[in-house]
């Protein structure tokens, strides 16, 4: 009897032990699970500051969910490919990281022309795919696993336009790069032009390679307009800010967020001081309400990078974090992420605003996403009386 119970007291322990071994094995595979996420990014060519904001900005929220431990216990590996400004580079990358199992979603390129470009291979791998650039073209209509962080280019079009009615400007000068913003930014200022009251009175279409505009600006010079709207996010509008101040233009210089950073901004001044510009929520975070859910997140990013960030960076930013959240409410899988961001994110707060996805808006930003500001000392300065959730901005820094 007592041989018995000591055969049956090693076989439980025997079991007992096995049992702990597989559990330990288990827990000790869980735990090193990784969530592997790509990005396509322009690196190196004419939209390089761009993409590089966007990579310090996607590196700053996956080290902070990392270091917080991680997504469900997993931490987020990031393999970063450079899409060197180019539609067909970004095209290459697209394909190696769509038939690769091991990436279970996608940061988008920043350069619109490149989102364009990989959005039939998006569809078709059904991988989810969260793009950084501006084109609505990318989202209109909605179309599932492909979304986005930024403002689209009609939201920049009907906040701006909105503003320039309210002061009076009724004749506009419009300039543009060939490339997916620019195009989109010609198209959405006429159809929103007799809407808004106002005429374009020249119209130029410039090559991105492009490297001097004095025989164009020279043209809006000796026209009728009160404004002239510049359509790109790029180095060159460094070169055209300047151009334009050397020839005395009158005309009061419009621009869009994509010159929402200090790249542009430092570079730019004084030259810039007087312009208007419209971004959404983050670069204006010291003059947001306290109660705007915003700020904090775009305070916190501010500090990260230890300097004030740029719209790009904030996209960067935002990315990782849409990212996350959809993991947990839909699981490790793309299929999963894919319902989550339609379905389950609704009212997701990011430091540049907050997002309404559906199944039928995968942009997400509205209206009390927007600011229009003055530059003023080579900064950002909101025009007061603006409403943004939590409150009403006062053109003054919040402390």
């Amino acid at each position: 009897m007592q041989e018995r119970s000591l055969r049956v007291f090693f076989a439980l322990a025997v079991t007992l032990a096995t049992v702990l071994v597989v559990v330990g094995f288990t827990n000790r595979s869980e735990a090193t699970a990784t969530v592997n996420l790509a990005m396509i990014s322009p690196l190196t060519g004419p939209l390089a500051f761009v993409g590089q904001d966007n990579r310090a900005g996607v590196e700053a929220a996956i080290a902070e969910i990392n270091r917080r431990g991680g997504i469900k216990g997993r931490q987020i590996e990031l393999d970063i490919f450079d899409d060197a400004s180019n539609p067909s580079q970004g095209v290459v990358h697209m394909q190696r990281i769509a038939g690769d199992s091991k990436y279970l979603g996608v940061i988008g390129s920043g350069f619109s022309s490149v989102g364009l470009a990989v959005q039939p291979i998006v569809s078709s791998a059904q991988i989810p795919y969260i793009s950084m650039a501006s084109s609505a073209a990318q989202v209109t209509p909605a179309k599932p696993y492909y979304f986005m962080t930024t403002a689209t280019s009609r939201l920049f079009a009907y906040n701006m336009a909105a503003h320039l009615r309210k002061v009076g400007i009724k004749r506009i000068a419009l300039m543009v790069d060939n490339g997916g913003f620019g195009r989109e930014g010609l198209r959405n200022v006429k159809e929103l032009a007799n809407r808004f009251g106002f005429t374009i009175v020249e119209e130029i279409v410039f090559p991105l390679t492009s490297t001097s505009f004095t025989a164009e600006l020279a043209k809006v010079k000796s026209s009728s307009a009160q404004a002239l709207w510049l359509w790109n996010a790029t180095a060159t509008a460094i070169t055209i800010t300047r151009e334009a101040s050397q020839l005395q233009l009158t005309q009061r210089l419009v621009l869009t967020g994509g010159n929402g950073s200090l790249n542009y901004l430092q570079a730019a001044c004084p030259a810039t001081n007087g312009a208007f510009i419209n971004t959404y929520l983050g670069p204006v975070d010291n003059y947001l309400p306290k109660a705007n859910k915003s700020r904090p997140l775009a305070i916190n990013l501010d500090k990260l990078l230890k300097k004030h960030g740029s719209t790009f960076n904030y996209d960067g930013y935002t990315a990782p974090y849409m990212y996350k959240r959809a993991i947990e409410l839909g699981g490790f899988t793309r299929a999963g992420v894919n319902t989550a961001l339609e379905t389950r994110m609704k009212g997701f707060v990011g430091p540049g605003g907050r997002y309404y996805y559906s199944p039928l808006n995968h942009s997400g930003l509205g209206v009390k996403s927007m600011v229009v500001s003055q530059i003023k000392n080579c900064g950002l300065v909101p025009i007061a009386g603006q409403k943004v959730e939590g409150g009403t901005i006062t053109g003054r820094i919040i402390r």
